[in-house]
């Protein structure tokens, strides 16, 4: 196994909706906060949601015969090829129904820079007690019947969104037990293969990090616009820049040479 360390940044371009899934007063849908008010992503919603994406690039790259095997955990049918004992690239970053998870998602909390922002605001306007509040919008809306395309009698909501151009920083800290990309070594990127080069694994997350696109609630409505981009990256206690591992992505070519076991 090789020691991974991954910190990244993920910042919305439009409003978010990490919800509780709990109403409090005239908002029908509230949003998820720490414990000291501040909003926050919760590892699982981010995990899920990072799983799909490398579901996505593998299917894409990988060998047909391994291509077959890239299938919703929900498919009682193909649940039991997990018992083959083959692993995928998905299920060594994320584990299996056998393979437990190695690598560890910590919940994304909002960067330094915000925080200081909203306390800025507070000292500027002292009387001011619910400042956080500043973190979140409101939006009310009606539920659609499908058939008929018309409002649903009594189904107004309102629900809280974050509000756009916030940051938030989470981190990623585990061991991928995945072979090494020789073929990165092949063309010059390494000098020979060692713990320290990428594995099939990490560069298929590596791909579905820069690739992140959308995040939360109401998804289809353009809520949950985002971009993630990884500020530090440690293979086996190496640090690697990242125009370094930007290189490395445009190979992605090398997905369909993983090894088959």
């Amino acid at each position: 196994m090789t020691a991974i360390h991954i910190t990244y940044a993920l910042t919305f371009q439009s409003p978010f909706h990490m919800g509780t899934g709990v109403r409090s007063g005239l908002l029908d849908r509230t949003v998820k906060r720490d414990n000291d008010g501040y909003l926050y992503i919760p590892a699982s919603t981010f995990k899920g949601t990072l799983r799909e994406q490398c579901e996505q690039i593998e299917r894409f790259y990988a060998q047909k015969k391994h291509r077959e095997r890239v299938v919703s955990p929900h498919n009682a049918q193909e649940a039991l090829k997990d018992f083959s004992g083959e692993v995928t690239m998905v299920t060594r970053i994320f584990g299996s129904r056998l393979f437990p998870g190695t690598l560890h998602f910590e919940n994304a909390y909002l960067s330094e820079s915000d925080r200081t922002f909203l306390e800025r605001r507070r000292q500027a306007n002292p009387g001011q007690s619910n400042f956080k509040q500043l973190q979140t919008t409101e939006l009310t809306q009606v539920r659609i019947d499908r058939l008929t395309r018309t409002a649903v009698e009594g189904a107004l909501y309102t629900s809280e969104f974050g509000i756009p151009e916030l940051t938030f920083e989470g981190e990623m800290n585990g061991d991928l037990d995945c072979a090494p990309a020789r073929q990165l070594v092949e063309r010059g990127l390494f000098a020979s293969v060692s713990e320290k080069t990428p594995s099939y694994s990490l560069l298929l997350l590596l791909a579905s990090l820069r690739m992140f696109e959308r995040l939360g609630g109401n998804k289809s409505t353009g809520k949950g616009l985002c971009e993630c981009n990884v500020s530090e990256l440690e293979i086996a206690g190496q640090s690697y820049t990242p125009e370094q591992y930007l290189s490395w992505l445009e190979h992605l070519d090398v997905l369909d040479q993983y090894p088959l076991v």
